[in-house]
C-alpha cells in the first residue's frame, strides 16, 4: 500500500520501533495532552460536549481517548442517544472517530431493553456537520484522520522492514504501549 500522506506517520513509527528511539517514545507518552483550543471550539459550535469522567488520559500512555456526547433524540417513549469516541495518538498527530448510538427498546416483549452499535460514519446530520468542521480544523493543525480500515491494517502491509510487531495494526503502534515501557 503506497499512500504518500502516510509517509510522515510511517517514518515516525520507523523512528520509534525500528531505529529504537525509546527516549522519544517515552517523552511523547509522558507529555500531558490537552485538546487544542480550535478543536474545543468545534465541539462547542456543534453544541456537543465531553462527557465528564470518561476521558482516558493516563499520565504515561501513547494515546488519549475522549467520549463526546451529542444531543439525544426523544419522541414519546423512544429515545436515541448519540456519542462519539475520539482516540488520539500522542506519538503522532493522528486520530480515530467512531459514532456510537444507543436506542431504547420500549417493546414490552423485548429481550433487550437497549440496542447499541457503532459506525465509522456519522449517524445524524449534526454529527455530519461536526465531522466536516472537525476534519477541516484538524487538517489545518496537521492531524491525520485514520479510517477504521486503515487503522486496523497490519503494519507489515504498510512498512518494510517490519517492526518487532509486524502483525499488530497501524493504530496499535500509535496508541498502545506495545514495548511495555509505560507503567501499569
Amino acid at each position: 500500500m503506497n499512500n504518500p500522506q502516510l509517509n510522515p506517520l510511517l517514518n515516525r513509527i520507523r523512528q520509534i520501533y525500528i531505529e529504537d528511539n525509546t527516549d522519544s517514545y517515552i517523552q511523547a507518552c509522558k507529555r500531558p495532552f490537552e485538546l487544542p483550543d480550535a478543536l474545543v471550539q468545534v465541539l462547542e459550535n456543534a453544541v456537543f460536549w465531553l462527557e465528564p469522567d470518561t476521558t482516558l488520559r493516563e499520565e504515561e500512555w501513547p494515546s488519549v481517548s475522549y467520549l463526546i456526547q451529542a444531543p439525544s433524540f426523544i419522541e414519546g417513549n423512544f429515545k436515541a442517544e448519540y456519542r462519539i469516541q475520539l482516540k488520539i495518538s500522542k506519538l503522532f498527530p493522528a486520530y480515530r472517530l467512531s459514532f456510537d448510538y444507543e436506542l431504547n427498546n420500549p417493546d414490552p416483549e423485548a429481550m433487550k431493553p437497549f440496542y447499541w452499535g457503532s459506525s465509522e460514519t456519522p449517524l445524524t446530520k449534526s454529527q455530519q456537520y461536526f465531522l466536516e468542521a472537525w476534519e477541516k480544523t484538524a487538517k489545518s493543525l496537521g492531524w491525520i484522520h485514520l479510517s477504521e480500515s486503515l487503522s486496523e491494517t497490519p503494519l507489515s502491509q504498510l512498512l518494510q522492514p517490519n517492526t518487532a510487531f509486524p502483525e499488530e495494526s497501524l493504530w496499535r503502534h500509535l496508541a498502545f504501549d506495545l514495548m511495555e515501557f509505560c507503567p501499569d
